[in-house]
């Protein structure tokens, strides 16, 4: 074998015993790529929404801001109608009465009050009257409006009546022996500082009498009237 053979087989040799970088990848090679592989997997405290990793934690956070935000919407919303309550107009039931006139005719008053804080706009008042007997059951169908209104300013009042122009002195006689009832009954519209229209209906009948002395001996000069248990609302 000459010289050129033999350096020829040395190159070959060298080649069998080196391997090429490019050829296949080696065990070290497969083992790295494979736990780089699994180093890229998402933590279990995470969730994928949107295309986005998003944690555990955040998501508290996030429904425990819209919780708060719930929360406080409704105090808000709370506070904003107890304001509006408070700043509206209330008419209520200041008192009422029944006494006779000279004529010996009956008249009933009602009085409405205003209990709020803001005044009560175009007021208007219905009312109706009727004597009836104890144990009575027809209905206490609804007046209509007189032909007037009126503001009421906080804590001032507005008084009103019917007078029992049909009644006989014989139903004078009935009501003082309490063997007929006087009766008044209606209802009151208005408008608050909102231009929100609100109600108030009454329904009331003779009960305290107020009793003087005289030459004659006692008599009755008035009763006081008290809400029945049915009929009395108010918005």
């Amino acid at each position: 074998m000459n010289t050129q053979q033999q350096r020829d087989r040395a190159v070959e040799n060298k080649r069998d015993g080196n391997p090429s970088k490019k050829g296949a990848p080696t065990h070290h090679n497969k083992e790295s790529n494979s736990v780089a592989h699994q180093g890229e997997k998402e933590p279990p405290e995470t969730y994928v929404l949107g295309g986005k990793s998003i944690k555990v934690s955040d998501i508290a956070i996030i429904l425990l801001t819209f919780f708060i935000a719930l929360f406080t919407g409704g105090l808000l919303l709370e506070e904003k109608d107890r304001s509006r309550k408070e700043l509206r107009a209330y008419l209520g039931m200041g008192g009422g009465e029944v006494f006779m006139l000279p004529n010996n005719i009956l008249r009933g008053v009602v009085e409405i009050k205003n209990f709020g804080e803001t005044p009560a706009h175009n007021v208007m008042v219905a009312i109706a009257g009727e004597l009836r007997t104890p144990g009575d059951k027809r209905p206490f169908n609804d007046p209509d409006f007189i032909p007037h209104k009126q503001p009421i300013a906080p804590t001032m009042s507005w008084t009103f009546g019917h007078e029992f122009l049909e009644m006989t002195d014989q139903d004078l006689n009935d009501v003082l022996a309490d063997k007929k009832l006087v009766y008044i009954w209606g209802h009151v519209n208005y408008q608050d500082i909102y231009n929100e229209t609100q109600t108030l209906r009454f329904r009331l009948r003779n009960v305290v009498k107020l009793i003087v002395t005289t030459e004659a001996g006692t008599a009755i000069k008035k009763w006081k009237f008290y809400p029945e248990d049915e009929g009395n609302e108010a918005s």
